[in-house]
Formats: C-alpha cells, structure tokens, sequence
C-alpha cells in the first residue's frame, strides 16, 4: 500500500534557473537557500516574468494561499526591480511564522551575522547587480540571452531591455568606480 503524497504547503515562485543554479535571480537563491537550511519542504515554481508571480514580485511565497513577496493588489510591482524588498518580507515572515534557523545563536553570533548581512546586502548585492544588469558587455552576451530565453522574438530582446532600464534608475546613484570600491571594501 503506497501512502499518498501530500502537496507541499509552500510554493516558492522564482526566476527560472540557468547556468547549473536554480534562479538567475540572487534574491531567489537567497529564499531557496533558506528554506533548504530549515528543512522546510517545498515546491519551486518558475516564473518567465515577475508579473506571472501572485504578489507580483519575484521571488514570491505561497503558504496555503497566504502569499508574502511582493505588494499583492497595491500597483507597486516595479518598487522592487531587483526582488530584494521581497526576499526581505519573505525571510521575515519565515523567521517569524514558520521556522527561524538563527534563534539558536549567540547574542554575538547574532551580531556577527548582521554585520555580514549588511555587508551583502549594501556592498555584493549592488554589485551583483551592476555587473549583471548595467555593465553592457555582461547585460548583452549573459542577461539578455538568460532572461530572454523564455520569450519569443521581439520580447526575448525588448522584455530585458525594459527590465534593464529600470535597473538603471535604481543604480543611477553608482557608477563602476564606486561599485568596485564597494567590492573592494567587501573584500578587504
């Protein structure tokens, strides 16, 4: 007698994967790779556009229809480019409700992993982004094919080109000079 398989109760939305990693987007990594550390099963959903997502947003978690990512309903799907105000509500609300793999550390344990999540969040994931978006070279010979794989023609060409743009609004602020300093800080 076979037991019958249960559906998972969350359902991880995220860019699809590419070049042996399970999304292009790091921000989908990060949540994946959280609900791995905890043990939580769940199933992985990807989606070709951040639009095709029920918040909107990518990544995106569904917990029995309880969808925490993106701002489900409120307009605000282009606030969040690069899915980092998602990932953040999402890991929040596991710590908070479902299971929080940090409650076992140190106050100074604690500490120290802050201080290495700024230093990801502020100074690697900028650039992480620049190089992956903005640098033309790796935009025109990585990105574009990546994320344009899932489109027909013109959209494989036109959808990452507008998903460019608003990247480059993002990062107005930073120019490569300023994003290598930041890596070398990162690594100093």
């Amino acid at each position: 007698m076979s037991v019958p398989e249960t559906t998972p109760e969350l359902i991880l939305h995220r860019w699809p994967g590419r070049w042996a990693l399970p999304s292009l987007s790091p921000e989908c990594v990060a949540v994946e790779s959280y609900l791995r550390l905890a043990g939580l099963r769940f199933a992985a959903e990807d989606c070709r556009t951040h639009y095709a997502s029920p918040s909107g947003a990518l990544p995106a978690l569904d917990q029995n229809l309880d969808v925490v990512g993106g701002s489900v309903g409120s307009g605000e799907t282009n606030k969040d480019p690069t899915g980092a105000l998602a990932r953040h509500r999402i890991l929040d609300h596991l710590r908070r409700k479902v299971r929080d793999v940090d409650a076992h550390l140190s106050p100074g344990d604690a500490a120290t992993l802050a201080a290495y999540t700024a230093l990801c969040e502020h100074k690697l994931s900028v650039a992480t982004a620049w190089y992956q978006w903005i640098d033309k070279d790796r935009f025109t010979k990585h990105t574009r094919p990546a994320y344009g794989a899932a489109f027909p023609a013109p959209l494989s060409h036109v959808l990452p080109w507008m998903w460019r743009r608003t990247q480059l609004s993002t990062l107005a602020a930073h120019d490569e000079d300023r994003v290598r300093d930041g890596l070398k800080q990162a690594y100093a």
